[in-house]
């Protein structure tokens, strides 16, 4: 494995943890007696993210030459969730912290 691919796995395997350490945080920071774990994981950015961690992981763990048209696909769906994600945060919730209620300091 070349020092590059070793840098790009690191940065992967980062950028997984920090995405579980985020999700992990708000499951906790938002977990009061009338809190439904189901409603927690049906909002779509928890599933755009949790499905980054997996790609992201799936990337360090298979190699470029065993990846498959459907690897790559999914792969780009996973990005284009992350892409809508990011996208809406910005355009429609940004600045809407405390009406929405997700007012954790990041």
């Amino acid at each position: 494995m070349s020092s590059r691919m070793f840098a790009l796995n690191v940065a992967r395997l980062a950028f997984a943890s920090a995405a579980i350490a985020a999700v992990t945080y708000q499951f906790a920071a938002t977990a009061d007696s009338g809190f439904q774990k189901a409603n927690f994981f049906s909002f779509f950015t928890i599933q755009a993210n949790l499905l980054a961690v997996a790609t992201l992981c799936l990337l360090v763990i298979v190699r470029r030459a065993e990846r498959t048209f459907l690897f790559d696909g999914a792969r780009s769906g996973v990005v284009l969730y992350m892409a809508i994600t990011g996208i809406v945060f910005a355009l429609l919730l940004s600045g809407l912290q405390e009406e929405l209620q997700t007012t954790i300091p990041w």
